[in-house]
């Protein structure tokens, strides 16, 4: 595994890519965005501030350094792996909106399927009826 091999040489750069803009993600971009963007999105984009108390209880840390969306949090999916989730709120003429980005570095630790995996887990916990 890269996780291994790497021992940590690569240094967070806290610059942000989503799935897709990593070529080796092709095979899993269809299911990541079905199994993991749409899944958070179609869960708090009736009740986004549900988001909040959900991030916090996994351990997000709030991180509004990140465009113009309405949240932002921070989670660690492995040491040296973060992962980003933005959600956009729907408004007028925009339906809600969710992304999810990593780190430039992620892909020397990790391949695209275990990238894909990382938030899959992430969603699930997040979508998960009951906090415990």
């Amino acid at each position: 595994c890269s996780y291994i091999l790497n021992k940590g040489d690569e240094e967070i750069a806290f610059k942000w890519k989503g799935f897709n803009d990593f070529s080796e993600t092709f095979p899993f971009r269809a299911n990541f965005k079905v199994n993991v963007e749409e899944k958070i999105k179609d869960y708090f984009s009736q009740y986004p501030d549900l988001l909040i108390r959900k991030a916090k209880f996994l351990g997000g840390i709030n991180w509004k350094k990140e465009g113009n969306s309405d949240y932002a949090f921070l989670f660690w999916g492995l040491p040296k792996i973060p992962i980003l989730l933005l959600l956009w709120k729907a408004v007028e003429d925009f339906s809600a909106e969710a992304k999810i980005l990593f780190d430039t570095s992620a892909i020397r630790y990790l391949d695209a399927e275990s990238l894909a995996v990382l938030a899959m887990i992430l969603a699930d916990k997040l979508t998960e009826k009951k906090m415990n």
